[in-house]
């Protein structure tokens, strides 16, 4: 699908007649459902942590407690991912980021953490302790980019007729059609707990979960000794 065909089947199922174009065309219900579309996938971006949008970023280290500018370092961030940070250089976690409580607590007090520990101020990430130049520093975070161009560039909103969903275009679709549907005044709960429903169901099926056993948990497999069950002697 693309940012055409999302509002073309839309149009279809809200009785409005299928556009041609969407960007630069003058129909107002075009232009309603663009806006409408790119509203609905800011919201859909920030409200969960998406396993299509995660990304993992890195960090070499400056000697100083300001590290990088966020905008400028990572363009598509939206938001890290809290307890995602770790030096590798040092194969110890980064705790944070930290609230300003704790910071300038830290800041304040003669004996400093000893804990390596982030926080963000003004679009800046700063680090404490100070750390060494030149250590690795990797994380994860969501990406603000929840549509592509045709050729695969990321974008914070779709902006020409063959762009393309990043998040799930099906659901991009129940979303608009409901919407649409709600700021025109006609019935919409149950085009909304469509969506709602594949909302749910769409995260949970991206997500690989873990195993639940009635029994009581088990030994990870992959990283502890695999010890029968039974049928063993000393």
């Amino acid at each position: 699908m693309s940012l055409l065909s999302i509002v073309q089947t839309a149009s279809n199922l809200c009785s409005l007649p299928q556009p041609a174009t969407v960007i630069n065309n003058g129909n107002q219900a075009t232009q309603e459902m663009l806006s409408t579309l790119n509203v609905l996938g800011l919201e859909l971006m920030r409200d969960t942590p998406w396993a299509v949008l995660r990304k993992e970023g890195s960090l070499t280290t400056l000697a100083a407690a300001e590290q990088a500018t966020v905008a400028t370092a990572w363009a598509d961030l939206d938001r890290f991912l809290p307890e995602t940070f770790f030096n590798r250089t040092t194969r110890r976690k980064i705790f944070g980021p930290v609230t300003a409580q704790i910071w300038q607590w830290d800041r304040a007090v003669i004996n400093q953490t000893v804990f390596d520990t982030i926080y963000l101020r003004e679009g800046k990430l700063f680090l404490t302790p100070t750390p060494a130049a030149g250590e690795d520093i990797a994380f994860e975070y969501i990406s603000k980019h929840w549509c592509q161009s045709a050729g695969g560039t990321g974008k914070p909103a779709f902006a020409a007729d063959t762009d393309v969903g990043v998040l799930d275009e099906h659901l991009l679709t129940l979303g608009l059609i409901y919407r649409w549907k709600q700021q025109h005044g006609f019935p919409y709960a149950e085009d909304q707990q469509r969506f709602n429903l594949h909302a749910a169901k769409r995260f949970g099926q991206e997500t690989p979960k873990a195993k639940l056993n009635l029994a009581g948990a088990r030994p990870n497999d992959l990283v502890d000794p695999n010890v029968p069950d039974s049928s063993w002697t000393l």
